[in-house]
């Protein structure tokens, strides 16, 4: 399976893809920076699930936000707590918070990829 990473903070992609693929050695992960980038990605029908920073530049407009939310099984991952409502609300299928400790994400990862195996 393929997963996209968007996240303008390289630590945090770096994490994320180790993580990932340490955990799941089936998919394969592709990795974005920028807000802009996800008009082109949409279009790419080839992943299976995001994992989105809901703060990353760019990602304020709301109509952006709804339209990726309403295009992928998406994984909101956000500094903010707050902004767990908004996502889920928007169409987010997981909420997570940066601050979460790293197994949050595996599990919410895992439950959106069906047959995903934990080591």
């Amino acid at each position: 399976m393929k997963v996209l990473i968007a996240d303008d903070q390289n630590e945090v992609r770096s994490a994320l893809r180790l993580s990932l693929e340490q955990s799941f050695p089936e998919i394969t992960v592709k990795e974005i920076t920028r807000a802009e980038s996800l008009d082109r990605e949409i279009a790419d029908s080839e992943f299976a699930l995001m994992l989105l920073d809901w703060e990353m530049p760019g990602m304020e407009d709301q109509r952006l936000r709804a339209d990726v939310l309403a295009h992928w099984s998406t994984i909101v991952l956000s500094a903010t707590p707050t902004s767990r409502q908004q996502a889920l609300a928007l169409g987010a299928r997981e909420f997570v918070c940066k601050s979460d400790p790293p197994e949050t994400i595996l599990h919410a990862v895992q439950r959106l990829m069906p047959g995903a195996a934990m080591r």
